[in-house]
């Protein structure tokens, strides 16, 4: 499907053009015909609630005739996230806790989150910073040389990992800039974490490929994707992946773990073919944070043990991406198919080891209200 849109094969291909008719509202959306007016009535309270934008290009992923077409469910707002569910955070993974400046989080000793913005080219639904991303625009110019200074004084970063919103929003000449100040700051490796070769493909154009080839020559230049299905490597999706390999920069991706959109073993390996066919490594496969308005996309830990270990079965191991959990509250990150991970007495409940301090965090899975896994003779509420 190819939004309404009048437009010229020029205006298709340039990102800007993309951003500029990108859909920014349920009203927008119903206006083409992707949601039902009688869907109207909520429009008002997701726009207070949570951000819209979806680029014509991703708009034209969606199959109008499948209510279950996974790009529709990644990208178009539903009631769902209306929902006010106990236990789920505004900051899930405890960002706040490690950041000593506004744009930088430093929970780990050899590297750093630089947020350059907090713009996206779209606003995905069960995005871990849905709120975040609502705050005031960041001024870069006034946050960066604080953020330069502290990576100064912490020789141990060795990685900066720049991410969002996403970097790529950055127009190409303050994309540079902002690079060349990091790598002057002492770092070896820069990391860009970006959804916009999945969402807005055109955005990796041959300039920016010529900037990430100069850069490549100071620094080891890796981008991670964010594909969550098949569906979204498309040929512009592949020629952009394509830019980005011959420019010198290494190719990671991490996929969340999403009910409904690609929480079948299938799906998975199809997706991890697809990626290392364009020699794109599978790197980190989340489990769904706590995050507020998200719980119609989350799947139980166990549901989700349970099909990562049918995967491991099916695909060759350099394809098989890490199976991870960040430990709510600032804990960090620990793979889910380990002993850092274990469940506990109650049903719903399980404790994680933090690989930051060894600490043992009480963690509920807030899926088990409703999960059908709970094991005969258990109660849901023992």
């Amino acid at each position: 499907m190819t939004p309404s849109i009048d437009f010229a094969a020029h205006e298709w291909n340039d990102w800007r053009w993309q951003l500029k008719h990108a859909a920014r509202s349920v009203n927008d959306l119903i206006a083409l015909g992707l949601i039902s007016s009688e869907d109207s009535a909520y429009s008002d309270q997701l726009a207070t609630r949570y951000k819209t934008l979806i680029s014509p290009y991703y708009l034209s992923l969606i199959d109008p005739h499948n209510p279950q077409c996974p790009i529709r469910k990644q990208a178009l707002p539903s009631i769902e996230e209306l929902k006010d569910v106990k236990g789920e955070l505004s900051d899930p993974i405890g960002d706040q806790i490690y950041s000593p400046t506004p744009i930088i989080v430093h929970r780990y000793p050899d590297r750093a989150l630089l947020f350059p913005t907090f713009e996206c080219p779209m606003y995905c639904r069960y995005c871990f910073r849905k709120e975040t991303l609502n705050d005031s625009s960041i001024r870069l110019h006034k946050a960066l040389p604080d953020a330069l200074k502290y990576i100064n004084n912490h020789p141990q970063i060795q990685e900066v990992i720049l991410s969002g919103g996403d970097p790529l929003m950055l127009s190409d000449d303050k994309l540079k800039r902002l690079m060349i100040q990091v790598i002057n700051a002492g770092v070896r490796r820069i990391r860009i974490h970006s959804r916009m070769v999945v969402t807005l493909p055109q955005r990796i154009t041959h300039n920016l490929g010529s900037i990430f080839e100069e850069l490549s020559s100071e620094v080891h230049l890796m981008m991670v994707t964010h594909f969550n299905h098949p569906k979204e490597l498309t040929e512009d999706s592949c020629h952009a992946l394509k830019t980005m390999r011959d420019s010198g920069v290494s190719l990671l991706n991490q996929s969340v773990l999403l009910k409904g959109v690609n929480d079948h073993v299938h799906t998975l390996k199809k997706l991890s073919h697809q990626l290392i066919n364009n020699s794109v490594f599978p790197y980190y496969l989340h489990h769904p944070d706590l995050t507020k308005g998200t719980q119609h996309f989350r799947l139980s830990i166990s549901e989700g043990l349970q099909l990562y270990k049918k995967l491991r079965g099916q695909i060759s191991g350099y394809l098989i991406p890490r199976y991870v959990i960040e430990i709510p509250r600032g804990g960090g990150k620990v793979e889910v198919d380990s002993s850092a991970v274990q469940k506990g007495d109650k049903y719903g409940e399980w404790w994680l080891e933090s690989p930051l301090t060894g600490e043992r965090y009480p963690y509920i899975d807030l899926t088990h209200l409703n999960s059908n896994d709970c094991p005969e003779g258990e109660s849901h509420d023992s």
